[in-house]
């Protein structure tokens, strides 16, 4: 799913084990959007099924962008979904779970991130 007038785009691949989720471009309000309403209801909803969310191409991320990635957090825990959450941090082409990212998502107190 792209939005070429936000310049931010969503592509999900569906495995039997997994479901990746590649974020990518300017994650501003606008995008913010998109992924709420695109990602939320197909995705995350989903009980017991491992979510990998891909943050690699992801070239900015806005205030609102930060809230809807902890939105995303929350839900997951929620729905008792795996949320992993991954970036190309070493820039060698293989992405890896983002330590401590969780920490930067302000949830509700009692609420862990699981990413």
């Amino acid at each position: 799913m792209t939005r070429a007038d936000t310049g931010f785009s969503i592509s999900v691949t569906e495995g039997d084990d997994r479901v990746l989720v590649r974020l990518a471009g300017d994650l501003d309000e606008n995008g913010s959007g998109l992924v709420a309403l695109w990602l939320t209801p197909y995705v995350i909803l989903t009980p017991g099924r491992p979510v990998v969310l891909d943050l690699t191409e992801l070239t900015a991320v806005h205030h609102t962008g930060w809230e809807t990635l902890a939105d995303l957090v929350e839900l997951a825990a929620y729905r008792r979904c795996s949320l992993e959450l991954v970036a190309d941090e070493s820039g060698d082409g293989r992405p890896s779970h983002l330590d401590g990212f969780a920490s930067l998502i302000p949830l509700p107190a009692g609420r862990r991130a699981r990413g």
